[in-house]
């Protein structure tokens, strides 16, 4: 294995025991099993390696991205279905560390910020549906999708990626409320 992915398995071994603000470079250095030079040749702060956990996950869907259209698809839905979910099910074992450790909330804040941007093209001739605004409908469908991923993620074992789509392709298609016991419906409806 490769000294830096030696140290990049190092902070996620250490993030399932310590907050993210407790790890220190000298614990990443001693679990990693890496000289001191050689931890600093490739990272200055713990941050860093954050980037390149970002950044080796960015190149593999990026490529995957580019590999394939979302126009070769109904919609973006059975995009991730089809090409990304496979993909991340090939690293279920470090995603679900990322998404159940102390590392996620930096995580999930990458994971925004990325593709909130990415989809912005899906949402440009939105028009307000039932009075959602824009924001709250793009922003929503990006945050939703995440902890959907999410959840799947960082069960101890994940739904293989097809079964894992008809589940997501499913929520996506039932509204909210139908989600809740019936007892929990009627007391909403009296709400509004």
């Amino acid at each position: 294995m490769k000294s830096k992915d030696k140290i990049m398995y190092a902070l996620l071994d250490l993030a399932q025991d310590y907050e993210f603000s407790q790890i220190t470079n000298e614990m990443i250095i001693q679990t990693s099993n890496v000289s001191r030079g050689t931890y600093y040749k490739y990272f200055n702060i713990k941050e860093d390696i954050l980037v390149y956990i970002e950044s080796n996950f960015d190149s593999r869907i990026f490529n995957l991205v580019s590999q394939h259209t979302v126009e070769d698809y109904k919609t973006p839905f059975h995009f991730l279905g089809n090409i990304v979910f496979p993909a991340l099910y090939e690293r279920r074992d470090m995603l679900r560390i990322l998404y159940s450790s102390s590392l996620r909330a930096h995580w999930m804040a990458y994971l925004e910020e990325v593709y909130t941007n990415w989809s912005e093209k899906f949402f440009a001739d939105y028009k307000e549906v039932k009075t959602i605004p824009h924001y709250y409908a793009h922003r929503g469908v990006v945050k939703i999708t995440l902890d959907l991923i999410g959840l799947w993620m960082s069960q101890e074992k994940p739904e293989r990626p097809e079964e894992f789509s008809t589940i997501y392709l499913r929520m996506i298609h039932t509204p909210m409320i139908d989600l809740l016991p019936d007892s929990q419906k009627n007391l909403i409806g009296e709400q509004e």
